[in-house]
């Protein structure tokens, strides 16, 4: 009965990993570039989007009294550390 049980699981296991294994990895998202606008009063505008930081500027819209503008990796991760 142990014998048995034992078995179904190591089967069970080895089933769920060719399984997991077998499956198309994920693709990663093409990279996304944004042109981000800080105001002095400090609001956040995305002024512009593209593929890169060339084609976000292509078309941007930059309010007026603009304190910061910025070429960022809109799809890099980002860590907030609020405190």
């Amino acid at each position: 009965m142990l014998a048995k049980l034992l078995a179904a699981t190591v089967a069970t296991g080895v089933g769920s990993f060719a399984i997991a294994c077998s499956l198309p990895a994920q693709p990663e998202p093409a990279p996304r570039f944004e042109i981000r606008v800080t105001t002095y009063d400090g609001q956040l505008f995305i002024a512009g989007s593209g593929d890169d930081c060339l084609s976000a500027w292509e078309g941007a819209r930059v309010p007026h009294g603009w304190q910061s503008i910025e070429c960022v990796d809109a799809t890099a991760p980002r860590f907030a550390f609020h405190f």
